[in-house]
C-alpha cells in the first residue's frame, strides 16, 4: 500500500527522475547575449527551465547610470507580441546598481523570443534573445519531500477511512449510548470499504501517472536527433555527407532549415584523441535533412562532428556524430601548403584554389577554415601563435570557475608585438569554439553570445508579424545584419560561463588580411 500511496503522492508532486537529454548546445544550456538598447550596453543571461511549463531565470546587467527601467516580455513564436502578456518590470537586485533579475514562465513547447526593454531619460530600446522552450529533464523528487508527502498521505488515508466508518455507524446513534454490535459491524464494513476505495483510487492514479510519465518521456522530452556522416570521393575530392532523422515523436520540433550567417549549417570537426585539428565548414544542402561539404586536406582519423542548425520556427540545435576521415588524395593535398614552408608551424588555412567556371564541381566554401596544430598548447599559455607570425593573446582570468560569468578577451598582435587589425569573419570580429576534453560540453560562441542569430532574426520578424508570409520572414532572416560587437580593432571578447569543472580546449577563429586564422588554448575550470 505504501508503494501505491507513494505513487499517488507523485501525482501531486512535480517529481521527475533525471535523464539524459539534448539542448540547443551540447552540455551548455544557459544563454548569454550582449547587445545595446537605447544606447546602453546590455548583457542578458537566461537559464531555461528543464520542464515545460517551467520557470526560466532572467538576469540583465546594464552599463551606465541612466537606466530607469528594465522590462521583459516572452513572445511565443506563433502568437507574436499581440498574443503575449504585457511587459513585466524586472526588479533591481538588492544591493546592486545595474543588475536586474526575475523569473518568467514558459507555458508551451517551442521557440520564444525574450524581449528585454530598456528605458532611459533619452528614450527606449530593446534587445531580443531567442530561447528554446523544450522539456529536457525529469527532475528528481527530493527525498525529504517524498518522506513528508508519504507521512501526509498516510494521515489523510487514516483520517478518511476513520471519518467514513464513524459517519456510517454513529450518524444515527444517540450520543452517550454504547454502540450496538450491529453498528460496530456497520462501522467495520464501511471502514474496510473506504480503505478498498482509497487503494483502488491510488492504483488508478498510479496507472494514470505511469501513462502520463511514459508519454512525457517518449514524446515531450527533447532529445538529440539521430545523425550520421561518411566521406566519399567525388570529382577527385573528399566530400563529407551528413544526414539526420527526426523521430516521429518529435516532429513537432521540426521545420525547414534557415540560413545562419548565410550558411545552411556550421560544421565543426575535432579530431580525437589529441584534439589537434579543428575544422569549420559550411555545407550545401542535398535535401531537407541532408548536407554535404567538400573537405580540405585533413589528417586521417576519427573526428567528432558537430552541426549547428537553425529552423524556421525559431528553434536551434547542435547535432553530434562521429566520422572517420581517410587520408586526402595526394593531388588534392598539393593544392595547399604552409605559407612559411616550415612543417612545425601551425596550419591555419583558407581556400586558395577554386573552380568557379564549372558549377557542377563543388569546392570549399569561401568561409571554410581549418587548423592543424604542430604541438598542443600548455595549460598556462596565454599566447597562441598562428600562421604568418601573428600572435593571439588571451587576457586569461586568474581562475576560471564553474558558472562564473566572464568575458573571454583576446587581442591580435603582429610580428613586432603591435596591434594587428581584425576583419569581420562571418559578420563578426571572431568565433569561439569551446569543448570539454571529455566531449561533455561543446559550444560555438559569438561576440554577441551563444544564441543563434538566425533564430533571433526570424523570431524578431515573427514577433511583429507571426502570420507573415514565409518568404517575408526568410528575407528578414537572410538580410539580418550582425551589427553588434563588430567594431573593428584588434580585440574580440565572448560572454560565457563554463557549465562544469574540467579541462577545456578553446579555439578562437578570426580574420586578418583576408585569411581566416585560429588560436588554440587549454583551460582548467574549477568548482571554486
Amino acid at each position: 500500500m505504501l508503494k501505491s500511496l507513494r505513487a499517488f503522492l507523485l501525482i501531486v508532486s512535480l517529481g521527475w527522475l533525471a535523464i539524459s537529454n539534448a539542448s540547443a548546445h551540447v552540455g551548455s544550456p544557459n544563454l548569454f547575449y550582449e547587445g545595446t538598447a537605447a544606447g546602453v550596453p546590455v548583457r542578458v543571461i537566461i537559464k531555461p527551465p528543464g520542464v515545460i511549463p517551467g520557470l526560466a531565470e532572467v538576469t540583465v546587467r546594464t552599463e551606465g547610470a541612466s537606466v530607469q527601467k528594465v522590462t521583459m516580455t516572452p513572445v511565443y513564436w506563433e502568437t507574436g507580441k499581440k498574443g503575449s502578456p504585457a511587459p513585466e518590470d524586472v526588479p533591481l537586485v538588492r544591493g546592486e546598481t545595474n543588475l536586474y533579475s526575475s523569473g518568467v514562465w514558459f507555458m508551451k513547447l517551442g521557440a520564444y523570443s525574450m524581449h528585454i526593454g530598456i528605458e532611459t531619460a533619452n528614450g527606449k530600446g530593446e534587445v531580443v534573445v531567442p530561447v528554446n522552450s523544450l522539456a529536457t529533464v525529469r527532475n528528481p523528487m527530493p527525498s525529504g519531500l517524498g518522506i513528508a508527502l508519504i507521512c501526509l498521505g498516510l494521515f489523510l488515508f487514516a483520517s478518511f477511512i476513520t471519518i467514513i466508518g464513524a459517519a456510517a455507524a454513529e450518524s444515527t446513534h444517540t450520543p452517550g449510548e454504547a454502540l450496538t454490535q450491529l453498528l460496530l459491524r456497520k462501522r467495520r464494513i464501511w471502514t474496510i470499504g473506504a480503505a478498498i476505495f482509497m487503494i483502488a483510487a491510488v492504483a488508478k492514479g498510479k496507472q494514470w501517472w505511469a501513462s502520463e510519465d511514459s508519454e512525457y518521456y517518449a514524446k515531450r522530452i527533447s532529445r538529440t536527433w539521430p545523425s550520421k556522416a561518411d566521406v566519399k570521393l567525388q570529382d577527385d575530392r573528399p566530400v563529407l555527407n551528413f544526414s539526420f532523422e527526426v523521430p516521429d515523436s518529435h516532429k513537432r520540433e521540426w521545420s525547414p532549415l534557415i540560413l545562419d550567417h548565410g550558411k545552411w549549417s556550421h560544421f565543426f570537426l575535432v579530431r580525437e584523441p589529441k584534439q589537434d585539428v579543428l575544422v569549420h565548414l559550411h555545407p550545401y544542402k542535398q535535401g531537407d535533412r541532408k548536407l554535404a561539404a567538400v573537405l580540405p586536406p585533413l589528417p586521417e582519423g576519427t573526428y567528432h562532428l558537430y552541426a549547428d542548425l537553425s529552423h524556421e520556427n525559431g528553434l536551434y540545435r547542435t547535432l553530434h556524430t562521429e566520422v572517420k576521415i581517410p587520408a586526402a588524395p595526394e593531388e588534392w593535398s598539393k593544392r595547399w601548403t604552409r605559407a612559411s614552408g616550415n612543417p612545425n608551424d601551425p596550419f591555419c588555412s583558407t581556400i586558395i584554389s577554386t573552380n568557379t567556371t564549372d558549377v557542377t564541381r563543388r569546392d570549399l566554401d569561401m568561409d571554410d577554415a581549418w587548423h592543424i596544430e604542430a604541438s598542443a598548447p600548455s595549460a598556462s599559455a596565454s599566447e597562441a601563435a598562428t600562421m604568418n607570425g601573428l600572435k593571439l593573446k588571451w587576457d586569461r582570468p586568474a581562475k576560471l570557475i564553474v558558472n562564473q560569468d566572464v568575458s573571454l578577451r583576446f587581442n591580435l598582435r603582429d610580428t613586432q608585438d603591435q596591434p594587428a587589425a581584425l576583419e569581420p569573419y562571418l559578420g563578426m570580429n571572431g568565433h569561439l569554439v569551446v569543448r570539454c576534453t571529455d566531449g561533455s560540453v561543446f559550444i560555438h560562441v559569438h561576440p554577441v553570445g551563444n544564441i543563434s542569430m538566425a533564430s533571433q532574426a526570424i523570431l524578431t520578424a515573427r514577433s511583429e508579424n507571426p502570420k507573415g508570409k514565409k518568404e517575408e520572414l526568410l528575407t528578414a532572416s537572410t538580410n539580418y545584419l550582425h551589427k553588434a560587437n563588430t567594431t573593428l580593432g584588434n580585440e574580440v571578447s565572448f560572454p560565457y560561463a563554463f557549465p562544469q569543472a574540467g579541462t577545456y580546449r578553446l579555439w578562437v577563429q578570426f580574420k586578418h588580411q583576408g585569411q581566416i586564422l585560429t588560436g588554440s588554448y587549454l583551460a582548467e575550470v574549477t568548482e571554486k
